[in-house]
């Protein structure tokens, strides 16, 4: 039984650990994934022909089917998961545990 509660306690201080590890990665990652995502909308006038670029990559005609790919298929979609969808996770995660949130045992 005593070996039992050892393992037990061991997982409970690695799941301690482990969540941690996950919500300090996710604010360090957090601001730099959704300013990346943010640059995508980022475009600039280059020369007289009245077209804008991509900041990030200047081969790239903002607001046409390349540009509109990329931002179909990564910046609004990262935007809406990174910038809303994760804030709003870990908002319900807190909510759902919030009697839980002071037990140092936990």
């Amino acid at each position: 039984v005593l070996k039992l509660r050892q393992k037990e306690n061991g997982r409970h201080e690695m799941t301690v650990g482990v969540i941690a590890s996950v919500v300090v990665s996710f604010f360090f990652f957090h601001p730099t994934i959704l300013r990346y995502n943010f640059s995508m909308l980022s475009c600039r006038d280059l020369g007289d022909q009245h077209l804008r670029f991509l900041s990030r990559d200047t081969s790239i005609v903002c607001w046409e089917s390349e540009h509109l790919k990329w931002l179909a298929a990564a910046a609004v979609p990262g935007i809406f998961i990174w910038g809303v969808g994760c804030p709003l996770l870990a908002l319900y995660l807190m909510y759902h545990n919030r009697d839980k949130l002071e037990d140092k045992d936990m």
